[in-house]
Formats: C-alpha cells, structure tokens, sequence
C-alpha cells in the first residue's frame, strides 16, 4: 500500500503492482485506489494538473 500526499492535505492510498521496465529510468505500474473517494480524489488532482499544464505556454528552444 501506497500513500500520495496531495496539496491541500488531500492523502490518496493505492495498491501499485510493476507491469514492466520501459526503460532504464522508466517503470510502468498498474495503479489502483483502496476507496472509491480516493479514486475521484485522484482524478480530480489528475484533471487539475492536466489543466495547469495546457495552459501554460510551451517554451521555445
């Protein structure tokens, strides 16, 4: 069992099991929450972050 401390004191408990290495650096886990209150909880901080992320410009290189 997982614990994700979130902002605003939100907590999030998951079972996490590896599915494989992708690479070197990167794992691929199959995640799950333990209630269903944290799986909306998770969504929500997801969709939040998705939101966060698109409206911020790209930077130029």
């Amino acid at each position: 069992m997982l614990q994700l401390m979130l902002p605003m004191e939100r907590r999030v408990q998951l079972r996490a099991c590896l599915v494989r290495r992708v690479d070197r650096r990167h794992y691929a886990y199959s995640v799950e929450t333990l209630h269903a209150e944290d799986e909306q909880t998770l969504r929500q901080y997801l969709f939040e972050k998705h939101s966060e992320h698109r409206q911020q410009p790209e930077a130029i290189v």
